[in-house]
């Protein structure tokens, strides 16, 4: 699945899904609805707009489980979460569907419902394990991405660890998206130092930048 910051709403490839566009494809594996703990929502489809394009969305809900490393941390089944199933896309990346990352404020699936899709919302982790970080690959050294729910891998990294308070979106009464203010950063690479001084914004609760990737 795409994992995506900029997005609140997870959903999936149906099974009959079609991309009349042919900008996106509708790849990956198309879900199974067999599974007698799905429950259909009864509302007509909805459309999720994004900025590089858009999905058409049949709403169900369903306990997810957390599977693979971070299971033992997840030693539970998640309570009920809310998602859809696409039955068109267009201008969006192929995969088997996405998980948003953002706030509930900019969901698509939670005003259709009446009730929050988010999926962070759904873990009810303790305040301490309310934390998620991308470890991005090199393709140049083979190494492999990462994800992490609930906690951070200090094994990816070195030096400490600075956060930000995120900020609302201007115009908006909720967060929405991973919003803060920073005049600018350093980064080096392989020696050589880039310094950006332009104001940025990107995104809400607390972000993180590490001293040395």
């Amino acid at each position: 699945m795409n994992l995506d910051t900029g997005s609140a709403d997870v959903w999936f490839r149906g099974k009959n899904c079609k991309d009349p566009s042919g900008s996106s494809g509708c790849f990956g594996k198309a879900i199974s609805l067999n599974d007698p703990s799905i429950k259909r929502f009864n509302t007509p489809p909805i459309t999720a707009n994004y900025g590089s394009g858009q999905v058409v969305l049949d709403l169900f809900q369903a306990p997810i489980s957390i599977v693979g490393e971070a299971a033992s941390k997840f030693d539970r089944k998640v309570a009920t979460v809310p998602f859809g199933v696409a039955s068109s896309v267009k201008g969006v990346l192929p995969g088997d569907g996405l998980l948003g990352m953002a706030f509930n404020g900019i969901s698509a699936i939670s005003p259709a419902i009446g009730a929050s899709a988010n999926f962070f919302d759904s873990l009810k982790l303790p305040k301490a394990e309310q934390v998620f970080a991308f470890y991005l690959n090199n393709l140049e050294d083979k190494d492999v991405g990462e994800v992490d729910l609930g906690g951070i891998d200090k094994s990816k990294f070195t030096g400490e660890i600075h956060y930000f308070d995120v900020i609302k979106t201007p115009g908006e009464d909720d967060f929405t998206t991973w919003n803060f203010d920073l005049a600018g950063w350093t980064v080096s690479v392989r020696g050589v130092k880039r310094v950006v001084n332009a104001p940025v914004a990107a995104g809400p609760a607390d972000y993180a930048l590490a001293d040395t990737v």
